[in-house]
């Protein structure tokens, strides 16, 4: 099996002697990964659609952020390829979710070859579908990843996502949204749909939930007040599970989300509601 390495160079922890110490430690370990340098998001996904056409079980291993990581998974077919991921990006959540704490470790892992199932969500805006690994999120929450400029990010790097809530505290949007399931209807205001346990690496947002299971958490602010946030980022930062009132949760296969609000897909922007969700079962494999 031939081992692709897919390398974004410009990811916020990546340097020279980063890659050097990938490729060494790759070696070490008896592969010889073909790699592909990219630059951009959608370099990775162009890397990853050629190497799926030109493979039927493709072997990737990701170097970069969850962007990335979003961008290699929308190039998959599903129950074909085996991914593994290093974490240099600005933001690396999914390898904090499969308890990836280094570079050194992540190798380590790769080496070893142990993998479990990997299961996706699956989301249809504006007629085109798109994958995500961690969890989509409609409202609020995209609304502060949408209001994020691409020179803030560059220079105040996570910081830039606390510039983007304020503005959306000041210009708060009233608006509800529906929530269908094939058991229930929910009005919400926000509504954060994930596929992993914790919310931005940290914040436990749904314990029940699992990188590979059948399903995905639904969480549902169902009050427009800006103190019910509030109560739930502090919830958030005292490591507790968000519950109480204004706050709904469920589990489901497929959901729809109806109204024109922001929506985000593991961390990028990606337009505006409604959308469709499902989970994708058994997507890929991925080196835990």
């Amino acid at each position: 099996m031939t081992m692709h390495l897919i390398v974004n160079s410009l990811s916020g922890g990546y340097s020279l002697a980063v890659g050097f110490e990938i490729e060494a430690g790759l070696k070490q370990a008896g592969y010889v990964p073909k790699q592909h340098v990219v630059t951009t998001l959608e370099g990775a996904l162009q890397a990853s659609t050629a190497i799926q056409a030109s493979e039927p079980e493709p072997y990737i291993v990701v170097a970069g952020g969850d962007g990335t990581i979003n961008a290699v998974l929308n190039g998959l077919l599903p129950g074909r390829a085996t991914l593994a991921v290093i974490p240099v990006g600005t933001a690396n959540v999914l390898a904090q979710e499969l308890g990836i704490v280094s570079v050194d470790d992540a190798v380590r892992r790769i080496a070893a070859g142990a993998s479990r199932v990997l299961s996706v969500g699956a989301i249809s805006i504006a007629g085109k579908k798109r994958y995500f690994s961690l969890m989509a999120g409609v409202g609020v929450d995209g609304a502060i990843v949408g209001g994020v400029g691409k020179r803030e990010k560059q220079l105040l790097k996570k910081w830039a996502y606390g510039l983007s809530a304020l503005r959306t505290l000041w210009h708060w949007d009233r608006r509800m949204l529906k929530v269908y399931t094939d058991r229930e209807e929910v009005i919400c205001h926000s509504v954060i749909v994930s596929n992993a346990t914790r919310y931005a690496g940290r914040f436990l947002l749904a314990p029940e939930q699992s990188l590979s299971l059948p399903s995905l958490t639904a969480l549902c602010i169902t009050s427009q007040s800006r103190f019910t946030y509030a109560k739930l980022v502090l919830t958030l930062l005292l490591g507790r599970k968000p519950s109480g009132q204004g706050v709904y949760r469920f589990v489901a296969r497929n959901l729809t989300v109806v109204g024109n609000k922001p929506v985000q897909v593991d961390g990028d922007f990606v337009g505006y509601g409604p959308v469709d969700v499902h989970v994708v079962y058994d997507f890929a494999r991925i080196i835990r």
